[in-house]
């Protein structure tokens, strides 16, 4: 035992440090070495800090310990943007969050049910004419605008009609914040819950800074965390006709991708092969984004590049079609695609050549550019069995301009018939 000791004695020490007072608001059990980071709240002071962040739904929980009613409070976010708050005190006690993007949102989409008369409302107008009819010269798209589907819609940053480049951020400015309450609300416990949000990252480190209020003295915020985008994958089996599987194959690896979606609407996006790469997957009700912050490439090869949570209009997903495709190299460049059957990604370094006409008999889907050799000739063929020159059994009608090795225009060979 006194050896065991000795050995014990002679190991090297290895210091932690850290707040080590247990009454501090982030003290840390592990930390052996004070750190004077210890903070230790008076009734005038708030100390707000990160809680778990998880990456299956991209939520964010923000945690505050105050002993003052709190009506106001105006922050500033590094690393993401708060897209929807749907839990916590400034939820439940009916704050509002204003953002410098608030004033960029769509306005309110209303049917305009007076203006269909005879018909009772738009509801029976969409129903009995359709949304291409006129009534009174005015097509029923405008008089009945959410029941005809046409309402602007806000990309991921809020903002109406756009194109998620506002969702780019300013990395040192971050995005600012500003919540107030007339009522008020007193957190009634220690590390209450201020919010749980669903976020929009744009990096991987995500820090609170800039906070401050009228109600309190200090505001000690807590350190930034470094979050993992990592989704569980989804697994299909290859079953790539599922509703929202999206396909590839590949002969380069890929280092991101953007997707517009035609037909049905965006509920969420993850899994696949991007999310086994740590790909950070962010989706509005039309655009899918994907990329990695650390530079990781999904492998050349083939498989499922990300599943789609999709809704149709009255439950129909069979219109889902792909568009404004763009596939990216690591060193930014666009690589050269085709789509087959709207949901399967061709991905190529180069051009593959061939007959891009989809009414031509010899249509290549794999081409990604046009050789000429578009054409709508066709004429009956036969099997040549045994590789002499000489057909047999029936006539197939295949087109020209395919590769016919295997078939002649004869029917002669009589040691095959």
């Amino acid at each position: 035992e006194l050896a065991q000791l000795k050995e014990e004695l002679n190991k090297p020490v290895k210091f932690i440090q850290g707040c080590t007072d247990d009454k501090a608001e982030n003290y840390n059990p592990d930390a052996n070495l004070d750190d004077n980071s210890c903070i230790i709240l008076k009734g005038g002071d708030a100390y707000i800090r990160f809680g778990d962040f998880n990456s299956a739904d991209s939520t964010l929980d923000v945690y505050i310990t105050a002993y003052r009613r709190i009506y106001d409070l105006e922050f500033r976010t590094q690393g993401f943007k708060i897209k929807e708050v749907f839990s916590g005190i400034f939820d439940e006690k009916d704050f509002s969050l204003i953002s410098e993007f608030s004033d960029l949102g769509c306005p309110e989409c209303m049917d305009n049910d007076e203006g269909v008369n005879p018909l009772t409302s738009c509801a029976d107008a969409v129903a009995t004419l359709g949304c291409d009819m006129e009534i009174d010269g005015t097509s029923i798209n405008v008089l009945c605008p959410a029941s005809c589907g046409k309402c602007p819609k806000e990309d991921d940053c809020g903002v109406c009609e756009g194109d998620n480049s506002a969702c780019i951020e300013d990395i040192e400015q971050g995005t600012w914040y500003f919540a107030l309450s007339i009522m008020g609300s007193f957190p009634l416990e220690i590390n209450a819950l201020l919010l749980k949000a669903k976020i929009l990252p744009s990096d991987n480190t995500f820090c609170l800074n800039n906070i401050a209020s009228e109600n309190f003295d200090n505001i000690f915020i807590g350190e930034c965390i470094t979050v993992d985008f990592h989704r569980k994958t989804q697994y299909y089996n290859g079953a790539w006709e599922k509703p929202g599987v999206v396909g590839y194959t590949s002969d380069t690896p890929i280092a991101g991708f953007q997707l517009n979606v035609e037909g049905v609407s965006i509920i969420d996006a993850g899994g696949g092969d991007a999310g086994t790469a740590g790909f950070m997957i962010s989706s509005g009700a039309a655009t899918v984004i994907g990329f990695s912050l650390s530079g990781a490439t999904i492998p050349a090869g083939e498989g499922v590049l990300v599943v789609l949570d999709v809704v149709g209009f009255l439950g129909n997903t069979a219109d889902a079609c792909l568009s404004g495709v763009i596939i990216s190299d690591s060193e930014g460049n666009a690589l050269n695609y085709t789509v087959e059957n709207c949901h399967i990604i061709h991905i190529h370094n180069s051009p593959i050549y061939g007959c891009t006409d989809i009414d031509a008999c010899n249509f290549d889907v794999h081409a990604s550019e046009d050789d000429g050799s578009c054409t709508n000739e066709e004429a009956y063929f036969y099997l040549d069995v045994d590789g002499d020159g000489l057909g047999s059994g029936d006539a197939f009608k295949l087109c020209k301009g395919l590769d016919l090795t295997g078939w002649v225009s004869n029917n002669n060979d009589k040691d095959d018939k």
